[in-house]
Order: C-alpha cells, then structure tokens, then sequence
C-alpha cells in the first residue's frame, strides 16, 4: 500500500500543479463559466489554485472497482468524498490518476456551487477544459449520475468516464486499466465497462466466443463507445489507425475457413441502445447466419440507434434463398454509418445491407460508403430498402450484381436521399442494373452511373441498364450523368413502368444501348418530365435511340438536347460537342 500511497501522492502534486498553470491562463474565467455557470464569483478559487493550495487529500477514499461499478473514479455529494478504485492507483500512472482526480474535483467545484447539480458531465468539461483537451459534445448532455454500495448504504453519485484497455497482447494483471494491464479477451472488457466509459482495442482478431455456440455475439451496450485501430501504446484517439493496424471481428469460431459453423452475427445491437453506443474502427467479418430466413450475418441491428463509423464489413453472409443483409441488417432503427465499405458480403436479398420498417420509421443514415463485390441471389446486390429512409452521400458502388432485380439497390416503398454518388459496373441478371424502385420515392443528386447492365442471358428480357422505375414510384435526378449502360430490352439507362413519375434536372444520358430506348423506355402509364439535359449517343438496336414511349406513358421535354430532336420548349438537334464521348469524358 506505501507504493500505491506515494504513487497517488505523485498524483496530487501533479493535480496541483496543472490547477495552478490552469489559474494563469487567459481562458480561466471563460473555463470556469462554461463548466459552471455564468452566476459565481471564480476569483477566490482561482487564488487557491494559483498558491497550489487545493487539498482534497482527506477527501479521497479508496474502494474496490467493482464497487464503483468498473469506474476508476467518482464524487458524491451526499458525502463529499472523492471515490478512487483500487486497483486503478496501484497500477495507473500519476498522470492517469491525476486526470481523473481533475474530473471528479469537478463534480466537487459543482456541488458548492451549485445547488442543484450542472446538465451533463461538468467534471469531464472541467478537466478537458483545464488541460487544454477537445472537449466532447457528449459530455454537455450525458448522464454521469449512478449509485454504489458501501457498508450496507446506497450512496449517489456522479462517476468518470473511465477508459478500458483490450490488447490481446498485454502480460500485466489484466484489469483494463491500462495498455499493460489490458484485458486480453473484448467480451471480457464489454461486461464490465461502466455506462459511459470507452473499450480502445488494440490490433488483432477478436472472436465473440471460445466455444462454439454460434448465437454468441458482441453485444453493444448503452452508452459504451468501442474503438479499434491503436497499436497498443496510443494515449488518444487520434493516434489510431484503423488502416494499419487491423482490429479484427470475426465469427470464425470453430474450424477455420469453414463457414457453416461460423457465428450467426458478428455483431448485435438491440432495441435499447442509442447513439450514445458507437463501433468504431474495426473489420467485421465472417458472420453466417445460415438458418432459414438468417439475417444480418456481419451486424444484426434490431432496432437501435447506434453510430458504426469507420468500419470494414467483409465476407459475411446469410441464407442464399431467404436471408437478408449479409453485412448488416436493420429493422425499425435508425443507425448512423460512417465511412463504411462493405466488401464481398451475399444474401438471398441485400447483399451488403437490408433495412426495414414496418412503422416507415426507420431507416439508416450513411455518410462515406463503398460497396464492393457484394452480391444478392434475389433482389439488391448491395442494399434492400423496405419501407425505411436511407440517407446516403458520398457513397460508391462498384461491381454489385444480383441474380434479379437492383444490381446494386432495391427499393421497396421506401424514401431515398442519394448524394454525391458513383454507380459503376454494377449487374442485375433482370431489371435495373443499379436502382430498382417499387412503390418508393428516390431522389438523385450530383450523381454518376456507368458500365451498368441489365442482362438477363436466358430470356433477352432485361429492361433500365441503369434504373427501373415501377409501380406509384416517384424518382428525379439532378446533376447525374448516365453514360454506357445496357439493358437487353429497353432503357439502356431508364426504363419506366406503371404509374411511375420520373424528372431529370441537368443530367445528361450517353451512349446508352437497348432495344427499344437507348436513352429512356417508357410503358403504360409512366410519365417522365426533362428539364436543361442532355440525350445524345445513345443507341437502339429496334427503335428510338433516345427516348422510347409505349402505350399511354408520356415524357415531356424541355430546355434540352436530344439528337435527333424532339417536340417541347427550346429544345435543340445540335451536337453538345463533349470533350471525348468515346472515352466516357462528357465534359463541354
């Protein structure tokens, strides 16, 4: 224990003096505003820390971490004691110990002065504020209040954030409180991470299981962020890479290389975590759920709101026939996917995504996304909509292909927002060889579609190399270029069926090929409105290069090129004069 005392004096020294270096700074009173409030006169404490006089030693009490639920540390009002854990200060570092001191000191400065406790999590803003830290947004709004049991009494009290270390590589006591001394095992940190805390995970493969009970998975937990990407020394966040040092979640759990006894989801969140949880840096892969009707082989997200960032979802896959969202499957939440590519994930539909809402209130924002190789034996080779909102910008999808309709998206009487996006190479062995929609609504900015294909070799019956619109959908497009798609029978880039309404806005369509429509085809009662595009190149091995209408389907053109001309408002026969149309450059 003499060890352990001095080191926790070490400690102190160091809390003193980072408090009277804090006092000199220009931004102390706007600190101690921001922490505390604008209504308190911060002069007196500022002289006590100037004279490294703040004396907290006697109102620190050591207890077990288990008994302050996993936090290192925490401060009660009722008591006016600062709480440490045990096995925190034997083996912590000064430093390490000193910050979480400023944290609670923090709680402390609050409770005097206020009488009713500050919103949010007052003494991590203090800390982060007197170091000079970023300061994190969640800490103005989280709860940070829990309860502990000593001597038979419960006390209230507001706890620190602590940092839990995994690193399969670590020979200290394997407590996770620091790289040392990190748990070797995730699932081992999960159970006994505090709400609030953060698990950093060094390099390495990670499986949510020893055994081989497939239903074994990683289950987020409320308020629990989970990091990858450190190499095992790191002291913050942005020192990571998760490129170089791979953090690997794998549902390979038996016999190596054999899928049918791989986990049936790498991952699993439920309906009650929100976005306060977030999966961050990590390759999941090897998911499996084989079963009839399996879902969600590399993230089975049921309900919650969750944020996964930074992530690679890689060769996960679900039952061939009836199983949906090979990578990541959602129903009824609204998760938040940052920076994500999905890569060679299958499903009887989704191969890399489905998302699914029955109450048409969920739905999945994606920021930063690249889908590649991923397949579906059904309907979309990388997503399947249903019912949900997808928010999606600056995303790329490449080499999707489906045995049916979609090749790279399914929409079924779900909303869509599309921006900023690239559509290459993508294949339905049906109709649509990128979007096919039924019944929804799609809205298409600032977008590229290219070498996609509606190629069906056993019926020659393939209709929108790029795009098929069906049923009531209503679908536009602004700012997109469609250039060298194929479909067999008609649309070489659009094909339109039903009662759909389509509108083009500045888009221009190139060297599209079908039977009928090389640009647009058009059926029953369809109707497409163009306004200031371009249709030229396009070719048809029938009829109608450009634009093919077909029973009572109408398309309305105006303020545009279309070679060969055709009826509306200003419309031009004359050559846009691109740089290199033969090339795919559609520059003016």
């Amino acid at each position: 224990m003499t060890s352990s005392l001095s080191i926790l004096d070490s400690a102190l020294n160091l809390f003193n003096a980072e408090l009277e270096l804090f006092a000199t700074s220009p931004e102390y009173q706007s600190s101690m505003i921001i922490s505390f409030g604008e209504s308190h006169d911060y002069s007196a404490l500022q002289h006590k820390f100037a004279m490294e006089c703040t004396n907290v030693s006697h109102l620190i009490e050591v207890v077990s971490l288990a008994t302050l639920n996993g936090a290192y540390g925490a401060y009660s009002r009722e008591t006016n004691k600062i709480y440490l854990a045990s096995e925190f200060i034997n083996y912590a570092s000064p430093s390490t110990i000193a910050d979480i001191l400023l944290e609670e000191y923090g709680h402390l400065i609050d409770a005097q002065l206020n009488t009713v406790e500050t919103v949010g999590d007052e003494g991590e803003i203090f800390a982060d504020l007197v170091q000079g830290n970023p300061l994190n947004p969640k800490a103005f709004t989280e709860d940070d209040t829990a309860t502990i049991n000593l001597n038979g009494k419960t006390i209230p009290l507001e706890q620190g954030s602590p940092i839990i270390y995994v690193s399969q590589g670590a020979n200290g006591v394997n407590n996770g409180t620091s790289w040392a001394n990190a748990y070797t095992d995730l699932q081992t940190a999960l159970a006994n991470s505090p709400t609030g805390s953060e698990i950093w995970v060094a390099t390495g493969t990670y499986k949510p299981t020893t055994t081989n009970d497939r239903t074994i998975s990683f289950n987020l937990k409320q308020s629990i962020e989970i990091y990858g990407g450190f190499a095992g020394f790191e002291t913050s966040r942005e020192q990571r890479n998760w490129t170089n040092n791979q953090t690997i979640l794998s549902g390979d759990i038996r016999f190596l290389e054999v899928d049918s006894d791989n986990s049936y989801h790498v991952v699993f969140a439920s309906d009650n975590i929100t976005a306060s949880s977030r999966l961050d840096g990590f390759t999941i892969t090897k998911g499996n759920d084989d079963r009839y009707s399996g879902d969600g082989g590399g993230i089975y997200n049921d309900g919650s709101d969750a944020i996964f960032a930074n992530l690679l979802i890689l060769e996960n896959r679900v039952n061939s026939s009836s199983g949906k969202g090979g990578g990541l499957y959602t129903q009824e939440g609204n998760p938040q996917l940052l920076n994500v590519t999905f890569k060679e994930n299958s499903a009887g539909d989704g191969g890399a995504i489905y998302s699914g809402s029955y109450a048409d209130e969920g739905g999945i924002t994606l920021n930063g996304g690249t889908f590649l190789n991923n397949t579906a034996t059904n309907n979309g080779g990388a997503i399947y909509n249903y019912y949900s909102n997808l928010g999606l910008t600056n995303v790329t999808f490449f080499n999707q292909a489906t045995e049916q309709d979609g090749g790279a998206i399914y929409n079924s009487s779900g909303s869509m927002g599309i921006t900023n996006a690239q559509f290459n190479e993508n294949i339905a062995f049906d109709d649509g060889g990128a979007i096919y929609t039924d019944n929804g609504e799609i809205s298409v900015i600032n977008a590229v579609f290219v070498n996609n294909q509606a190629n069906n070799v056993n019926s020659n019956n393939s209709y929108g190399g790029a795009i098929v619109n069906t049923g009531s959908s209503e679908t536009s497009f602004i700012n997109v270029v469609f250039d060298n798609n194929i479909a067999e029978k008609g649309g070489g880039a659009i094909a339109n069926f039903d009662s759909s309404k389509t509108t083009l806005i500045n888009t221009t369509l190139s060297r599209g090929l079908a039977e009928n429509g090389g640009g647009i085809y058009s059926e029953d009662t369809s109707k497409v409105t163009i306004n200031n595009s371009i249709l030229w190149g396009n070719r048809s091995t029938i009829s109608s290069n450009e634009i093919y209408n077909t029973g009572n389907a109408t398309t309305q053109v105006n303020y545009s090129i279309v070679q060969g001309g055709y009826t509306g408002t200003n419309n031009q026969n004359t050559d846009p004069l691109f740089v290199n149309q033969s090339a795919g450059n559609l520059n003016i």
